[in-house]
């Protein structure tokens, strides 16, 4: 999802900038410290997919038991 958002490539970009700047390489620490950073923009951004998924799965259900109601629109 992030790849075809229009600010995820930036976000991304943004987020691991000078990361592997420093003179130790990446560490642990900074690793966690940038996955929290985009995991809270992700649900932020893009809110609760799985929440999403299961409301969509439900109403397809329910076109599926009741093929009528899709003729009738």
């Amino acid at each position: 999802m992030w790849v075809m958002d229009e600010f995820g490539s930036s976000v991304v970009h943004t987020a691991w900038k000078g990361y592997f700047g420093y003179a130790d390489g990446p560490s642990l620490k900074r690793c966690l410290t940038k996955a929290v950073i985009l995991k809270q923009w992700n649900k932020d951004h893009f809110g609760d997919i799985f929440k999403q998924m299961k409301r969509l799965q439900s109403e397809l259900a329910v076109f599926q038991a009741h093929p009528h109601v899709l003729s009738n629109m």
